[in-house]
């Protein structure tokens, strides 16, 4: 090597030399030494190796594993390449023994070589050494919590260990939190576990924290809290706990060692400037979802309401100041978000904790962020912040009562006194007559009616129903949507009087006792599919939306293997080749046939050409208006293809497997516009209960509507959807009402109702209707004895237009506007009248914005009823003029009648100017120019030009 070293001298000599990242050490001086003088690596081509010594010094440094990287490994036992060798495999086993010994922290990739197949599911470990039976033993100081009572730091800076044991006798309050029937540590535990374990290694704030797993309280469960190293003022978390057998994680997450500033000091102010939320009952509805809590977690003392904001007072039980957060505390902030989604939920995943003091009594302010995440805040009695939550993540624990699941009426009997009818009554017989009846009603003054029937509604169990009865029903519940209070619908057995009960607008009298509908949840367990794979299966509307959805369901899920899909177009409906294509290739096969299910003859002949099974009846159709202008015509559109054609498949049909009607929400809760929708739909309801009566198989599912657009619900428009969004009534998704089909068909019970129900929305909207009262608690709105001044009153009637019309503030809605321009039609209109009445305690006509065609004109119109002002008589007989004109047949003489009116008008003008003496003897000229006069005001008017009621 000698002659090389004098050149190699001048090139290390003009090269420039850094500092080594990682430590190296020599072999030329077996030890570190300074690398960056030139005349090193002159020596260490020509002086001997210390490999000996360098790895002696390591020895003596604390190093315990070697890996050697190189072609030619000889020198340790480990060595990570071979020339020639399977180099990726030898890497990666080298890695994988220093990583078994401990000697180095390393994840191995998740990638792996092409045609390796890992298990999808978590490796499985098995343990074989013992476990202590008792606890760890104490180690470097004792903790003053009351889970927790030891810390051991973990050797090589590996973490620290916080050990401890539920102790219910001394903690007797871990057993009060019950959901689903078990005792459960409640999510903010493991809140204070983690503060608990981050204040002792100075990482104060919890940066995220994830429950993964329920911890079921026992006396004498062991906890484990493991903080990991230090890595960069960061800390991984987890809680562990174990009774008799192998630890189980409950919970990991992460430490960090700032916790965030105070925000502003919201809690200064107290109490806040919000509407207060009653709370009566507030604990026992959540026993009912199955939250059942003890005294020491029904620490929620106060709540109010400020839009999507919550604020409350809670408490934890006193005695114990030792907790970072009192579990009870924070369980009692947590408890609120029900206020806000009337749906009990359990802490899911938190992120972004910061503590700053303890507290007995804390302020709260919850904020919503979204449909399953808030925002919390705590603050002591004086305001000061006590801990903030960033972002809480909720979720509904497995077994507890839930949204999704299917209603049905239920009809308790109602303990009060009855009195006899001081009004109307009409005997029901068929919808239909009860349509025109209804319709003479509301032209008159009447305030009430009440609608008589027997036997619509099945107020006990296995009792039948006459279907014709049932659909009056929901042809008056359409009715009172539109026009509130005035209806009552009394139901009563053969002998039973006509009696009412209160406020109740809905009741049956069996045997004396009166009983009021109230729709209640149905709980059904998973049953098998009545459905035989080889049954040949109906489906109505076959080739629609909803009947192709049901169709591939039925192959899917059931197993059917034949089905027969109906509808009037039959192969020739847009997508019926490709709908059979795909049940082709789910293994089923499916005859499309045209047939008018309305028609008797063609349903016979339909079904001798095609035995059937089972029958799913999901055809329909819709004609909506207001009850005043429904015709026969389009009651009997809507009608025959829904009510007629499921009496003629009652009929026709017999030995079912299944017999699945799809009705309505609407028959059963009523639906503005929708009186001959929610009358058919009603009879499918009846007809079902009649043919359980009959121990013939039946269901008749009342659907809300599918978030799916069909050909019944493609039409909705943005302000369709934001009406049933403030009537409480949310979309189902697809998923979850073929969930809930499924349910429906081994439930028993001859009708359910799957909606989902936004429940906050309702109690929003103020007093519930009478049948959601077991859901939602009524509160009514004080504004009787408000003094209401013409300010109040327009800015009144422009937030309910906003409302109703779905805008997100008041500010886009222009009060000198006319209704017809910004969107308004008779559903809004009747809305609108609807909520103000509610507003205002008045009963308002139906033509409201027809009668007063601005915001303003209406706001001036309210303004006077508010002030007791009698209706000008005058005005009165113009508004009735209007109607007339209104439903004025299409074929009118239009322009007689235009000049009649301008006629009039001049007349009106000359009388109020003084100047009528003169008209008999005005030249034609003059007259004419009268009329000109009067016609050009009249437009005026009409263009929306005036602002003045007198012009």
């Amino acid at each position: 090597m000698d002659p090389v070293l004098e050149e190699l001298g001048r090139v290390a000599a003009g090269l420039s030399f850094g500092e080594p990242v990682i430590p190296v050490v020599s072999t030329v001086a077996g030890c570190p030494v300074d690398m960056g003088e030139p005349g090193y690596w002159v020596r260490q081509v020509r002086e001997p190796v210390r490999f000996a010594d360098a790895v002696e010094w390591l020895a003596g440094q604390g190093v315990t594993g070697f890996v050697e990287v190189g072609p030619h490994p000889v020198l340790v036992g480990n060595g990570l390449m071979r020339r020639g060798g399977d180099s990726p495999e030898r890497l990666f086993a080298g890695l994988g023994r220093l990583w078994a010994d401990g000697a180095m922290r390393w994840t191995p990739p998740a990638t792996t070589t092409a045609g390796v197949r890992v298990p999808s599911y978590a490796f499985q470990h098995q343990h074989y050494w013992l476990q202590p039976t008792a606890l760890a033993p104490i180690g470097d100081g004792r903790l003053d919590h009351p889970l927790l009572r030891d810390a051991m730091e973990l050797p090589d800076d590996n973490g620290v260990v916080l050990t401890g044991q539920l102790a219910t006798a001394a903690q007797p309050w871990l057993t009060e939190h019950v959901i689903s029937g078990s005792p459960l540590l409640p999510g903010a535990a493991f809140v204070d576990l983690a503060l608990r374990a981050g204040e002792h290694v100075d990482c104060p704030a919890v940066e995220d924290l994830t429950l993964e797993t329920p911890l079921v309280v026992a006396d004498g469960v062991q906890v484990s809290v493991t903080v990991g190293p230090d890595r960069a003022g960061r800390r991984s978390v987890a809680i562990h706990s174990r009774a008799d057998g192998e630890w189980v994680r409950h919970a990991t997450g992460t430490l960090g060692a700032v916790p965030v500033a105070p925000r502003e000091p919201w809690a200064r102010q107290w109490p806040p400037q919000a509407e207060a939320v009653d709370l009566d009952a507030f604990y026992d509805n959540l026993a009912d979802a199955g939250f059942v809590y003890g005294t020491a977690f029904q620490g929620l003392r106060a709540a109010w309401r400020d839009g999507d904001t919550l604020y409350a007072e809670v408490a934890a039980p006193p005695g114990d100041s030792r907790f970072a957060l009192h579990p009870a505390l924070l369980d009692a902030a947590i408890q609120i978000v029900t206020v806000a989604d009337d749906r009990a939920k359990m802490p899911f995943s938190f992120a972004g904790i910061s503590w700053w003091r303890g507290a007995e009594h804390a302020r709260v302010r919850l904020t919503m962020t979204g449909e399953d995440t808030c925002a919390i805040g705590l603050a002591d009695q004086s305001g000061a912040p006590v801990a903030e939550i960033a972002s809480l993540t909720l979720r509904r624990p497995a077994g507890a009562t839930t949204q999704d699941v299917p209603y049905q009426v239920a009809w308790p009997v109602l303990e009060t006194a009855t009195t006899e009818p001081d009004i109307p009554v009409h005997h029901a017989t068929s919808p239909v007559e009860t349509l025109r009846v209804i319709q003479d009603f509301l032209a008159t003054d009447t305030p009430r009616m009440v609608v008589a029937t027997r036997n619509a509604v099945p107020v006990r169990p296995g009792e039948d129903v006459d279907p014709q009865a049932a659909a009056v029903w929901g042809l008056v519940r359409s009715a009172a949507t539109e026009h509130p209070g005035r209806f009552v619908l009394v139901d009563g057995d053969d002998g039973d009087k006509v009696r009412l009960a209160g406020d109740e607008p809905q009741l049956a009298i069996r045997a004396g006792a009166v009983h009021v509908p109230r729709l209640e949840r149905v709980r059904t367990e998973p049953l098998p599919s009545p459905l035989s794979p080889e049954s040949t299966v109906l489906v109505t509307g076959g080739t629609g939306t909803l009947g192709g959805t049901i169709a591939r369901h039925l192959a899917v899920r059931h197993g059917v293997r034949h089905l027969l899909l109906v509808s009037r177009s039959g192969p020739d409906a847009p997508g019926a080749a490709v709908l059979a294509a795909d049940l082709a290739a789910l293994g089923a096969t499916a005859d499309i046939v045209a047939c008018d299910v309305a028609d008797r003859e063609a349903v016979a002949r339909l079904l001798a050409a095609h035995p059937v099974t089972s029958v799913v009846h999901a055809a329909g159709t819709l004609a909506d208006t207001v009850v005043e202008s429904l015709t026969p015509q389009q009651f009997a559109r809507v009608w025959e293809p829904k009510a007629l054609a499921a009496r003629h498949l009652h009929e026709l049909t017999s030995d079912l497997e299944a017999f699945v009607l799809f009705s309505s929400a609407a028959g059963v809760l009523g639906g503005a516009g929708q009186a001959n929708y929610a009358a058919a739909n009603a009879y499918l309801d009846g007809l079902a209960a009649h043919r359980h009566a009959e121990g013939q198989p039946a269901v008749s599912l009342a659907w809300g509507y599918w978030a799916e657009a069909s050909g019944m619900t493609g039409g909705l428009t943005a302000t369709d959807r934001h009406r049933l969004a403030r009537a409480g009534v949310r979309p189902l998704p697809t998923a979850d009402a073929l969930a809930l089909f499924d349910a429906a068909l081994t439930a028993g019970a001859p009708v359910l109702a799957p909606v989902r129900f936004d429940l906050p929305a309702l109690r929003r909207a103020g007093d519930p209707p009478a049948l959601l009262r077991e859901l939602v608690r009524p509160r009514r709105r004080q504004a009787a004895d408000r003094e209401w001044t013409q300010a109040d009153v327009l800015q009144l009637v422009v937030g309910q237009v906003a409302l109703v019309l779905g805008h997100s503030s008041s500010e886009a809605v222009n009060p000198d506007q006319a209704f017809t321009d910004i969107g308004f039609d008779s559903l809004t209109a009747v809305e609108l009248r609807n909520q103000l009445d509610a507003d205002t305690g008045l009963r308002l006509p139906a033509t409201l914005v027809f009668d007063h065609p601005t915001p303003t004109r209406l706001a001036a119109f309210v303004h006077t009823r508010l002030h007791g002002a009698a209706p000008d008589p005058l005005l009165a007989e113009l508004d009735r003029l209007r109607s007339t004109l209104d439903t004025a047949a299409a074929d009118a003489d239009y322009e007689t009648v235009a000049a009649r009116l301008e006629g009039l008008l001049a007349a009106w003008t000359a009388k109020r100017t003084g100047s009528a003496a003169g008209v008999d003897e005005a030249s034609d000229d003059e007259l004419f120019s009268l009329l000109d006069d009067a016609h050009r005001k009249t437009e005026v008017i009409r263009s929306g030009e005036s602002r003045n009621a007198e012009e």
